[in-house]
């Protein structure tokens, strides 16, 4: 049809007003057709009419499947017969548009031979003209969808058709999500990598918490050795709160204190500041469970590990804690006390 199109001569005006009169004529046939099929659908008598079935919405391919909506026979076809209708009356208008607007003539054409083959394609035809038989609709009946299926499929105005196994399924689905979650966190901090943790998450998940400890990715990202500053800041622009605190009462700036990663610490201490003068302050006073800030949670982890002897530990554990004292010491401190 492309190259038909290309052959024409677009100039002629006589040859245009052919195909315009070809293009709006087969149009206007396919409206009153679909007008007319209203008529047929709505006399149809047939004991089945009331049967509840179950059908999906078309897709594209490329997207996932949408819910299977729960209709009678003769509200199913009625919404197919106005469908119908409604898509050749707006690509008429489209084409319209296109045609007199922008001189894309071509169009006329192109839709010319789409209508025959939509005809075809479309189940009323099929059913009331063609006179296919069996599941024209590709519609299944209560009985034979899942469990799963059944909860989640929706009346005609989108509402669930039981609320209660709709809320269900949502509760299963969302147990799944976290406790994928909880494995990726666990993995993130066996291995001590973030990415695949990070990339896991968005706006809606990044605050989650496992189920034991009570942990957050920001808490677990800023408790690895390295430096993940970039990751931390991914998560940061997703909406992590720095100010959530695990079971013991520990905030992420806890977590990265304890572990002696210097450049998390700055890093947060740095980007909280960014979001306004008072939460710097109300980060670095933050108390765990036994009332202990970042600061004297690192100075304990300093005194423990010049206690064993480990010295470069105790040379890491001094720098965040000479990060966090003059965070302490920040003006905007005092506004707070």
């Amino acid at each position: 049809m492309m190259y038909l199109a290309k052959k024409v001569d677009w100039e002629d005006e006589m040859m245009l007003n052919k195909i315009r009169v070809m293009y709006y004529t087969l149009q206007t046939v396919c409206c009153v057709l679909f007008v007319g099929l209203s008529f047929v659908v709505r006399a149809n008598k047939d004991d089945d009419r009331s049967k509840v079935i179950y059908t999906r919405p078309a897709t594209p391919s490329f997207l996932p499947p949408q819910p299977y909506v729960r209709s009678t026979y003769a509200e199913h076809e009625a919404s197919q017969v106005w469908a119908g209708l409604r898509s050749f009356a707006q690509g008429m208008c489209l084409t319209s548009v296109l045609h007199f607007k922008f001189g894309m003539n071509q169009a006329l054409l192109l839709q010319s031979s789409f209508a025959p083959l939509t005809l075809y394609d479309n189940g009323i035809v099929r059913k009331y003209i063609l006179g296919e038989k069996g599941r024209v609709w590709d519609e299944k009946f209560e009985e034979e969808l899942t469990a799963e299926e059944l909860a989640e499929a929706k009346t005609p105005d989108g509402q669930p058709v039981d609320p209660d196994a709709a809320a269900a399924v949502q509760a299963s689905k969302a147990s799944d999500a976290s406790e994928k979650l909880d494995a990726l966190m666990a993995k993130a901090w066996d291995d001590g990598e973030a990415a695949e943790l990070v990339g896991a998450l968005d706006s809606s998940t990044v605050n989650c918490r496992n189920k034991t400890e009570r942990w957050s990715p920001l808490m677990v990202v800023c408790g690895l050795k390295g430096d993940f500053t970039s990751e931390i800041g991914a998560l940061l622009k997703m909406g992590a709160d720095v100010f959530v605190t695990d079971e013991e009462g520990w905030s992420c700036l806890h977590w990265a204190a304890f572990h002696g990663n210097a450049t998390t610490v700055t890093y947060l201490t740095d980007s909280t500041a960014r979001s306004g003068s008072y939460s710097v302050p109300k980060l670095v006073k933050a108390k765990d469970s036994e009332g202990k800030t970042p600061l004297r949670v690192a100075k304990d982890e300093v005194a423990k590990a010049k206690r064993e002897n480990k010295k470069a530990i105790a040379a890491k554990l001094e720098e965040v804690v000479s990060v966090l004292e003059n965070a302490e010491a920040g003006g905007s401190l005092n506004a707070l006390e």
